[in-house]
C-alpha cells in the first residue's frame, strides 16, 4: 500500500490532485495507519486526516467539508475512516480511489463503504477499490474447491490468505449476479460470514441465480420509472419556458424586489470560468455579489459561506452554472432571497393609490388582423381602462406627449390646420395624420348653475406608413 500511495498519491515526493480513501474495521488500526503513514511522510499539513464514530459532529462536518472541497481548496489527500464514515456521507466530488485495509465480514458493509464515492455526482470515468489480496491468488484453484471456483492452492478459508482468496473470487463469481439484482450483499452476506469461520468452503449462488428472473422484472418496471421521469423532466423544461422561468427573469424579480425594499443592489462578481465569459457568448454578467442586507432580508444570506474557507460566494441564477462548482450558490425559485422579493412583488400587484410603488407596462406581440396599429392600453389611478393608439414612429414635427402618453404636436391638436384650423377625416387618404377622439372631460359648472357641454375635441396623431 505505500508503494502505491507513492505513485498515485505522493509521487517523486510532490502531493498530487489524486485523493484515497482508506476504510478500517476498528479505531485502534486506524490509530495505527496514522502512526505508520506519517512515518512515511504521508502526513502532517492536514494531508491526512481521520473519520471516525467518536468525532462530534462540528469536527465531523469540518473534515467532510475540508475533503469534498477541490484539491486548490484543502490539502487533504488521504482520508483514513471507520465505518462511521461510511452511513449517510458524500465524499464523491474530488474522491475516486478506495482501499478496504480490513475487510467486514458482511459484504452490506463494504457496499455502503464503496457507495461513499461510487455515486451520482462521481466525476470521474471510473472508480477504484482496492482490497489484499494474498501472493498467487491468480493461480489455478485447488482441486477441492475447483468445482466452485473459489479458494487457492493450498489455501482454505480459515487462514489469512485463504479469507482473502476467498472473498477475491466470490467477488468474481457474484458479479454477474450482480448486474441483475443491483446488490449483492443479501445473497451471499450469511455465506461469508460462514466461510470466514471455517464453516463452509465454497459459495453457493443457485438460489440467487434462480430469482435473478423476477428481480429482472423489477429492474424493468425501475427502468420505466426511471423513462417516466426523464419525460417528467423534459415537461418541466417546457413549462419553464412556456412561463418565462429563466434566469435572467428571475434575476430581475430579484433586482426590482431590493429596489422596493429599499436594500442594496445586487453586485456582479468575477468568478474564474463564470465571468467574465471565457468564450465571448454572455453579454452580461451572470453572477452577483450579494449585498449587505438589513432587517428581515439578512436571512437571505445564510448559506453563502463556503463550508470549508468560509468565504462568502456570489450567487448565480442558472441551475447550469452550478454543475461541478461549489464556489458559488444558486438561488433558485425557494431560496430565501427569491421568495422574499416575490412575496413583496406579489403584494404591490394588488397594491392602489398612493400605497403603490410599482409601475408595470406589458408589451404583446398580435396578429396583423387583431390592430391596424400599434396601440396602448393605460388606466389612470381611479379611471376605467382606455385604448390610445401609439405612434407608429416619432412626430417629424417633434411634437410633446399629450394625454394619455400620445404624441401630438400642439399646433395639430384641433387638426392639420393649426390651432383653429379643421382636421381632415380619418379616412382622408390624404390626411398625414390620424384624427381620432379624445374621451369626453367632465362639464365644467359656469356662474348661476348653467353649465359647458362641449363636444369632444380631436387630436391628430401620426398615420402608419
Amino acid at each position: 500500500m505505500l508503494g502505491w500511495l507513492g505513485r498515485a498519491i505522493k509521487p517523486g515526493g510532490a502531493w498530487s490532485e489524486q485523493r484515497v480513501i482508506i476504510f478500517t474495521e476498528y479505531r485502534d488500526t486506524q490509530k495505527w495507519l496514522v502512526q505508520h503513514l506519517t512515518s512515511h511522510g504521508f502526513g502532517g499539513g492536514d494531508h491526512l486526516m481521520t473519520l471516525h464514530g467518536g468525532m462530534d459532529t462540528d469536527d465531523r462536518e469540518r473534515v467532510k467539508a475540508a475533503f469534498q472541497a477541490g484539491p486548490d481548496l484543502s490539502p487533504v489527500r488521504i482520508l483514513l475512516a471507520t465505518d462511521a464514515a461510511s452511513e449517510g456521507i458524500d465524499l464523491q466530488n474530488h474522491c475516486s480511489r478506495l482501499i478496504h485495509y480490513e475487510i467486514p465480514w458482511n459484504p452490506n458493509r463494504m457496499e455502503q463503504r464503496n457507495g461513499r464515492i461510487d455515486r451520482h455526482g462521481q466525476r470521474a470515468k471510473e472508480v477504484l477499490v482496492y482490497h489484499f489480496v494474498g501472493q498467487g491468488y491468480d493461480i489455478s484453484p485447488s482441486p477441492a474447491f475447483r468445482e466452485r471456483g473459489l479458494g487457492g492452492e493450498g489455501r482454505s478459508p480459515g487462514d489469512l490468505d485463504g479469507d482473502l482468496e476467498f472473498l477475491m473470487r466470490a467477488a468474481r463469481k457474484v458479479e454477474p449476479i450482480r448486474e441483475d439484482l443491483g446488490k449483492v450483499g443479501p445473497v451471499i452476506a450469511t455465506q461469508v460470514e460462514q466461510a470466514m469461520l471455517g464453516w463452509r468452503a465454497s459459495l453457493d449462488t443457485a438460489a440467487a441465480e434462480r430469482d435473478a428472473g423476477a428481480i429482472r422484472t423489477m429492474l424493468r418496471v425501475e427502468r420505466q420509472v426511471r423513462e417516466r421521469i426523464l419525460r417528467l423532466h423534459d415537461q418541466l423544461q417546457d413549462t419553464r419556458r412556456e412561463l418565462n422561468l429563466s434566469p435572467e427573469s428571475i434575476e430581475q424579480v430579484v433586482s426590482v424586489g431590493l429596489a422596493l425594499a429599499g436594500q442594496p443592489p445586487l453586485r456582479p462578481a468575477a468568478v474564474p470560468g463564470l465571468w467574465p465569459d471565457p468564450t465571448c457568448r454572455r453579454a452580461r454578467p451572470v453572477a452577483f455579489h450579494m449585498p449587505a442586507l438589513t432587517g428581515s432580508w439578512a436571512s437571505a444570506t445564510e448559506g453563502l459561506r463556503h463550508p470549508h474557507t468560509g468565504a462568502v460566494r456570489p450567487i448565480v441564477f442558472d441551475h447550469d452554472l452550478i454543475d461541478g462548482r461549489d464556489d458559488v450558490v444558486l438561488a433558485h425559485l425557494g431560496h430565501r432571497l427569491v421568495q422574499l422579493c416575490l412575496r413583496l412583488l406579489r403584494a404591490e400587484v394588488w397594491s392602489s393609490g398612493a400605497n403603490a410603488r410599482l409601475r408595470r407596462v406589458t408589451a404583446r406581440v398580435v396578429p396583423d388582423g387583431v390592430l391596424d396599429t400599434p396601440s396602448v392600453f393605460a388606466r389612470p389611478a381611479g379611471r376605467p381602462w382606455r385604448r390610445r393608439p401609439a405612434p407608429a414612429r416619432a412626430d417629424p414635427d417633434g411634437g410633446r406627449a399629450a394625454a394619455r402618453g400620445t404624441l401630438c404636436p400642439p399646433e395639430r391638436r384641433r387638426g392639420a390646420g393649426g390651432p383653429g384650423g379643421r382636421g381632415r377625416a380619418a379616412g382622408d387618404p390624404g390626411a398625414p395624420y390620424r384624427v381620432l377622439a379624445r374621451p369626453r372631460r367632465r362639464p365644467p359648472i359656469r356662474a348661476g348653475g348653467a353649465q359647458e357641454r362641449p363636444h369632444g375635441r380631436s387630436a391628430a396623431f401620426p398615420a402608419r406608413p
